[in-house]
């Protein structure tokens, strides 16, 4: 009797901690559907008349779309020679819904819903509900329209067609993706997108959810704010309302301009100014040799509900936020940007590091956006290094 007790009081103990972890992320599924996409973030698509192209992944869309030669003006803003994509009957292609106006990267467009057969990453998909682009118009300036791409954005209002398509035909169980950057150093990476599933092998700790600051009712969601703080040679750098935009296709960081103020200030204080040059926007410094001390840390804010820890503090060393050009002299490896809000935009630099996994919860649609150190990766986590 005494045992049956103690083996019911052991197992209560564990319910509020299994309970809490399967609320945040699921056990990795059995049905993953893995993507390799190249350096830029683009897999190889194989659709109809348009033949064998590379089509663009999207964090911030969450369509499957393709643009039809009836665009006149999507020439116009497109940066490089794209290939249209033609609609016929006799290659299994059916319209479903005529004259839909949605918004795709960075445009209004207008065009009509069709179903149709395709290969993707050497898989072969029949895909319901892409959006075929006839016409479009600038929502924003210096865009440039991409004539293909697949998005994957979840969130509580809306689900990537292109993941639900693949939860519909059962290929996956789970709404959500995990991704991150493998490569070799001195050669050309590779993205790894695991739709549906994580791979826990590759992790030294657990997920981290992060906490993401509210959009406000006149804001436009285009993608997720991730509430984050920042430190600039040991130093932190104090501005209100700053966040974390990730973006695969940035190779740098991207600033916008309230974060140079801040850093020239830090480096004026600690006479850290750049030997051969001015430290401006658009030519952030330049040193005759490397400076260890020019590193940069980016301290998530976390929304953990076990109350493990407060923020994940991701260390970028100064040979990771510097280059080195071909003189033989170093800068930051920043774009300083003007814009209204405080944010760094960053990419592959964070996902040779972390890997990003999001999921929507089949329950109450909660939607959890996480980090988690790779093995191979060096971070600084409350204060500790690993």
């Amino acid at each position: 009797m005494i045992k049956k007790i103690l083996l019911i009081t052991i197992i209560a103990c564990f319910i509020p901690l299994t309970f809490s972890s399967q609320s945040q992320y699921a056990i990795p599924s059995n049905k993953p559907y893995r993507i390799i996409l190249d350096d830029k973030f683009n897999a190889s698509l194989f659709v109809g008349s348009l033949g064998e192209v590379d089509v663009s992944f999207n964090m911030f869309s969450r369509y499957i779309y393709l643009t039809s030669p009836q665009c006149s003006n999507c020439i116009i803003y497109s940066q490089n020679d794209q290939k249209a994509f033609t609609c016929n009957k006799n290659e299994n292609c059916a319209m479903t819904l005529e004259n839909v106006s949605e918004d795709v990267s960075g445009f209004k467009a207008t065009g009509d819903y069709i179903n149709l057969p395709i290969i993707l990453n050497g898989t072969p998909f029949t895909f319901n509900d892409v959006f075929y682009v006839k016409q479009i118009s600038e929502l924003k300036k210096s865009q440039n329209y991409v004539y293909q791409g697949i998005g994957l954005q979840l969130d509580e209002e809306s689900t990537s067609s292109f993941i639900h398509e693949l939860k519909e035909q059962g290929i996956i169980e789970d709404v959500s993706y995990s991704l991150y950057y493998e490569y070799i150093e001195g050669y050309k990476g590779n993205y790894l997108l695991t739709i549906g599933s994580y791979d826990v092998r590759l992790l030294s700790r657990q997920f981290y959810n992060l906490m993401t600051l509210p959009t406000l009712p006149t804001q436009k969601k285009e993608y997720d704010r991730i509430k984050a703080t920042a430190s600039f040679s040991g130093q932190e750098i104090q501005i209100f309302g700053s966040y974390v935009i990730l973006d695969p296709t940035v190779e740098n960081f991207v600033l916008s301009y309230s974060y140079f103020n801040e850093m020239k200030n830090i480096m004026e204080k600690y006479t850290m100014l750049p030997d051969l040059s001015p430290f401006t926007q658009k030519n952030p410094g330049l040193w005759q040799k490397f400076d260890k001390y020019l590193n940069f840390q980016i301290s998530f804010s976390l929304d953990d509900p076990d109350q493990i820890s407060t923020t994940l503090d991701v260390e970028f060393s100064a040979k990771e936020f510097t280059i080195k050009n071909e003189r033989g002299q170093y800068t930051l490896d920043v774009t300083f940007v003007d814009a209204d809000d405080s944010f760094i935009r960053v990419g592959k630099k964070i996902f040779k590091k972390m890997m990003y996994y999001k999921r929507v919860s089949q329950t109450d649609k909660k939607v959890f956006r996480s980090l988690a150190p790779l093995k191979e990766s060096k971070q600084l986590l409350r204060q500790e290094k690993y």
